[in-house]
């Protein structure tokens, strides 16, 4: 399994809006280090790797073995966007005094919920996915590493 880590280091930085020197920044290393990541010239330790997954909120492996310019990574945004808009109209009504809630907006919010929901649930197949394939891919290293040490 080909690691796609500079790629996807790149690719969110970008649709991020930082540069790299925000990113170094935020791992006190120097612009050039994030620049020999997303070259593929060299990578950070999994330590590094784990704060940079952190920074971009997705998991350590969907960083080092999805590619993210394919796949759907905007599901948590999207999920933010919908928080952002529900507390948007919730300030709304209380600074009018206005209830929140009337028929049509209950409507609203429990087919909102129940995408929500499906977001989330699309989520955990998608990481249950790619535990799947890191599992084989150990699975597949120990036995090459048990034929390696046969070998000798």
């Amino acid at each position: 399994m080909k690691n796609k880590f500079s790629k996807n280091l790149k690719f969110l930085r970008i649709k991020s809006g930082k540069n790299q020197t925000d990113i170094g920044s935020q791992l006190n290393k120097a612009h050039t280090t994030i620049g020999n990541w997303e070259k593929g010239i060299s990578e950070p330790n999994f330590n590094e790797i784990e704060i940079i997954a952190n920074l971009f909120k997705i998991q350590p492996g969907e960083l080092l073995y999805n590619n993210l310019e394919e796949s759907n990574v905007t599901i948590g945004e999207n999920i933010s966007e919908d928080v952002k808009q529900l507390d948007n109209q919730i300030n709304r009504k209380e600074a009018n005094n206005e209830t929140f809630i009337d028929s049509n907006q209950n409507d609203s919010l429990l087919a909102l919920k129940d995408e929500i929901i499906e977001n989330l649930k699309s989520t955990i197949k998608d990481k249950n996915s790619i535990i799947l394939m890191l599992t084989a891919e150990v699975d597949r290293l120990k036995e090459e590493l048990q034929k390696q040490i046969q070998d000798i």
